[in-house]
């Protein structure tokens, strides 16, 4: 099914911004592979790193943004000063591994709007860099609530084949989700994602956060087998059925949770049919702002919340 045919249903401005965010993810997938080989990085003050691509992949959303879409507000990681640092730089790699004109200038977004996008324009760069699983995730909110999220996974040279493999997925709020190959020509033929078809046999895979996992897969035991992934590439790994759940424990060093790290994913996997849920009694809901809080952690799994597997991660999370 052609990306044209699924969005001919929504209002026409929900429409416009879908096809122009996923065909913008969708070259962003195979331009970065592209370049990867060639990619510089840095350290930010947090210490995590940071690559011509992420701030690249940022002034292009940007970009778009301001051409299409003014007034739009876009919440994302990368700092401006960074990306003024590499713009020319930019622009030519744009131009060269994109096969896209990239002005010299950075455009001016505001922070927040009727429409507020939120942006990783990569998210688990270490990921990127060691040729690993990465995502580039995108989506937006519409006077606060969310309602469209995206992202693509590329092909990576060091990561397992799976459902995932150089995918681009998307989904609406109360409509559904959707997923598809990426190509280099850029013709896309989307196919419907349902994860709410239940786990598989057991020891049921369960992924974690390569960084932030804890001790959360030191627990695990015969019930579980667990995944270690970069990124948010997990919930549509659990979506698109390549895993059974994800497991995130709150970060328990001093930092928080960022929106941008989690809304996309959440919204495809939830429009697919999976579970997404804190590990306690509080809400896991992203909103329009930079920090994303859960109540002890958060869970996403295939199937409901009354099926076996939800029954065994509630024991693993809050073990009696």
């Amino acid at each position: 099914m052609n990306l044209a045919d699924i969005v001919s249903a929504f209002d026409p401005q929900t429409a416009r911004r879908i096809e122009s965010a996923i065909g913008l993810i969708a070259r962003q997938a195979v331009g970065s592979e592209r370049y990867r080989q060639h990619v510089e990085s840095w350290t930010k003050d947090d210490k995590s790193p940071v690559t011509v691509a992420d701030l690249l992949h940022q002034s292009q959303v940007q970009q778009m943004l301001a051409d299409e879409f003014p007034g739009d507000g876009l919440i994302s990681e990368e700092p401006r000063s960074m990306q003024e640092q590499v713009v020319e730089q930019a622009s030519r790699v744009s131009r060269e591994f994109y096969g896209q004109e990239l002005r010299p200038e950075i455009a001016d977004v505001p922070d927040s709007g009727r429409v507020t996008w939120i942006l990783d324009p990569i998210d688990g760069t270490k990921g990127y860099l060691a040729g690993r699983y990465y995502a580039i995730a995108i989506g937006f909110f519409v006077d606060g609530a969310p309602v469209f999220g995206a992202m693509a996974v590329p092909h990576s040279p060091r990561a397992e084949r799976t459902e995932i493999d150089n995918k681009v997925a998307f989904a609406v709020v109360g409509k559904g989700a959707w997923i598809a190959d990426v190509a280099e020509n850029g013709e896309l033929g989307f196919e419907r994602l349902d994860g709410g078809s239940g786990a598989s046999a057991r020891p049921w895979k369960v992924a974690v956060s390569l960084e932030h996992g804890g001790g959360v897969a030191d627990a695990f035991k015969d019930t579980f087998a667990p995944v270690r992934m970069d990124s948010q590439a997990k919930y549509l790994g659990v979506a698109a059925g390549a895993i059974d759940a994800y497991l995130r424990k709150s970060r328990d060093d001093g930092g928080t949770d960022v929106t941008w790290d989690h809304m996309p994913g959440m919204v495809i996997a939830r429009e697919a049919g999976c579970t997404v849920r804190s590990f306690g009694s509080g809400a896991a809901d992203p909103k329009p702002e930079r920090v994303i809080r859960f109540d002890g952690g958060m869970i996403c799994h295939r199937g409901g919340r009354d099926s076996e597997l939800a029954t065994a991660l509630d024991r693993l999370v809050s073990p009696e």
